[in-house]
This record gives C-alpha cells, sequence and structure tokens, in this order.
C-alpha cells in the first residue's frame, strides 16, 4: 500500500490548506458551524 510522506515545509502545506479550504468552503466561519454539546447521560 502506498503512504504519503508528511510534509517536507510545514508552512507551504499550511498554506495549500488554507486556499483550498476558502476556494471549496468561502464564507465558513466557526460561528457557523454547529456546536457539539456534551449529552447528559
Amino acid at each position: 500500500p502506498h503512504t504519503p510522506s508528511p510534509p517536507l515545509v510545514p508552512e507551504e502545506f499550511a498554506e495549500f490548506c488554507s486556499t483550498m479550504i476558502r476556494r471549496y468552503a468561502p464564507g465558513m466561519t466557526s460561528a457557523s458551524l454547529p456546536t457539539r454539546r456534551a449529552s447528559a447521560a
């Protein structure tokens, strides 16, 4: 099986992730995401 290697330059990978998030999930903010609540059970 093929296992990808970790990014060589973490900052470049972080910038790539940031760009893809802005491209494919525009307008989403943490305020618009549902909150997870622990159940009382």
